[in-house]
């Protein structure tokens, strides 16, 4: 009995404490304001790809399948774009991988787009080093393992 009251004791003694070092006023009257600075076709960095304003939209065709792509950045060293994607028309694909780079994909990071139903969102990693011949490129898996990709042309 004697273990539970003191307990009992230090438990109250520790949330009297707590609460009555918790500060409830709080100012509603400021507006926070944004650490970092928006501009059109600025690069993201870590986790600033809010950053990001300027947006492209292309259709690309993958075999029958069609594609509305909304693709936010641009191709810049070390840099992410992001990438909504829309079915248009056609089969609907499995999978979706996106990557910066060539055709094979040799020495790029290939990633898998999240889908949600007909809809998908992606993102592909730019490299330190672009060359002339990189490039934005989305694949597609049908239903029995078949891959099409093809070059997303960007402004």
């Amino acid at each position: 009995m004697f273990k539970l009251t003191r307990t009992l004791c230090i438990s109250v003694a520790s949330c009297s404490f707590m609460l009555a070092g918790c500060d409830k006023s709080s100012d509603t009257s400021t507006t926070p304001t944004p650490t970092t600075e928006s501009t059109p076709n600025a690069p993201a960095s870590g986790l600033d790809e809010l950053a990001i304003t300027s947006t492209s939209k292309v259709l690309v065709e993958i075999g029958a399948t069609e594609l509305v792509l909304a693709i936010k950045g641009g191709l810049e060293p070390n840099t992410m774009l992001l990438v909504d994607i829309d079915h248009a028309g056609g089969p609907v694909p499995e999978t979706i991988r996106l990557w910066v780079g060539v055709e094979s994909g040799e020495g790029a990071l290939k990633s898998k787009a999240d889908a949600h139903g007909n809809h998908w969102h992606g993102h592909a990693d730019c490299p330190a080093e672009i060359s002339d011949s990189d490039a934005l490129w989305i694949e597609i898996q049908d239903s029995d393992g078949t891959r099409t990709a093809t070059v997303v042309p960007l402004d």
